[in-house]
């Protein structure tokens, strides 16, 4: 059977135990051609086609996304029944924001419950956790502890600042995973955890009402650097009532509003158009207006300096010393 010859049909659409290829008739030579994959040991399923760099950020972590679903449904179809992903795993099948070096990780995190063992084989990080402390959820399709659990598993992986935007994302504005002060009760209740002093640093910082990781990185940025703590959503209106705009930070007293701007406002021209309007809105009203990019998060003291100065001109105050 040569990779002319097509698969059978159940093994077309998803990975495949390469024993039961065999059973199938599927040949040696088959299971070893080149638009076939090995995902695991003993599994195979289809080479995806090449396809297009992504234009935006938002489209490379959906591929990084879908590949991942790839890797766990080919895993689990290795095991031949449900498995517990865990750890980094589940915090991205949660879509939880990470940092780079966590969201690009090959590895599998694959968990059991006491009194199993951990996982064990290539291309998989093994954990076992206790029987009765975990109650599991679903993300994606696959099985997985419940969110703030898997904020915990991160806190010895993730610096107190990187799990404050993870605890921002589990309490967000749009369809929250868990509420504020649930964590905070959570968080006050768990003993003996690795990281968990890091996790009650960084309960402290979690605030409620957010959108982005991002929008959560511009506050650290500011609050860290001395500079007064902005209010997320505030919503902003003219001196006749009309409706300006709810940027993701705001001085109220300054009126100073900072809106974090992704590629989409670079490469999509209606949204470029909208930008300009918005803008305009918020100077008419009297609002000091600051667009944060991906290179200010970057390099934060630029951010910095310039929310400091613009709070110094509206204001009178001193601007931040570094």
């Amino acid at each position: 059977m040569s990779r002319s010859t097509p698969l059978p049909s159940d093994l077309q659409d998803a990975p495949f135990a390469v024993s039961v290829a065999r059973r199938m008739g599927v040949s040696e030579s088959r299971l070893r051609a080149s638009d076939l994959e090995v995902p695991f040991h003993g599994i195979r399923r289809s080479r995806l086609a090449p396809v297009a760099e992504p234009d935006t950020d938002d489209e490379r972590a959906q591929q990084r996304f879908h590949a991942l679903l790839r890797d766990c449904a080919s895993f689990q179809r290795r095991e031949g029944r449900s498995v517990i992903f865990s750890h980094v795993t589940a915090a991205r099948l949660f879509r939880m924001p990470l940092p780079w070096r966590l969201e690009t990780r090959r590895f599998l995190d694959v968990a059991a419950l006491t009194p199993d063992h951990a996982p064990q084989g290539a291309g998989i990080i093994g954990h076992r956790l206790t029987r009765g402390a975990y109650i599991l959820s679903t993300s994606a399709g696959f099985a997985v502890p419940a969110p703030l659990r898997v904020w915990a598993q991160l806190a010895p992986l993730l610096s107190v600042d990187e799990l404050v935007v993870v605890g921002d994302h589990l309490v967000r504005r749009k369809q929250p995973f868990t509420s504020f002060d649930e964590l905070v009760e959570t968080v006050a209740g768990w003993r003996r955890l690795r990281g968990i002093r890091k996790l009650r640093l960084a309960a402290l910082s979690v605030r409620s009402g957010t959108d982005s990781a991002a929008e959560s990185r511009m506050r650290l940025a500011l609050t860290r650097a001395g500079l007064p703590e902005p209010v997320i959503g505030f919503t902003v209106y003219d001196r006749d009532g009309c409706f300006v705009g709810t940027p993701d930070l705001a001085y109220l007293d300054e009126r100073v509003a900072l809106e974090y701007e992704g590629e989409i406002h670079r490469v999509d021209s209606r949204t470029f158009r909208s930008d300009i309007e918005r803008r305009e809105r918020f100077q008419d009203a009297d609002w000091r207006h600051i667009r944060v990019t991906r290179d200010h998060l970057t390099r934060p003291h630029t951010l910095v300096d310039r929310v400091g100065f613009a709070l110094a001109q509206r204001r009178r105050i001193p601007p931040p010393i570094r």
